[in-house]
């Protein structure tokens, strides 16, 4: 965990049922090409859809 306080994955898979979770520890590269292709793939899905 990189930010002290954060919330526990748990907590924001219950919060969000509906949206795909991925943990990431920026400081340490952990999950941030992970995180980024899922951001950019769900900004072309929408940008498609919405012509």
């Amino acid at each position: 965990m990189d930010v002290e306080g954060a919330m526990p994955i748990g907590s924001i898979v219950d919060a969000f049922p509906n949206i795909k979770v991925i943990e990431a520890v920026a400081v340490k590269g952990i999950g941030v090409v992970e995180t980024f292709k899922h951001i950019l793939r769900e900004v072309l899905n929408a940008r498609a859809t919405s012509r």
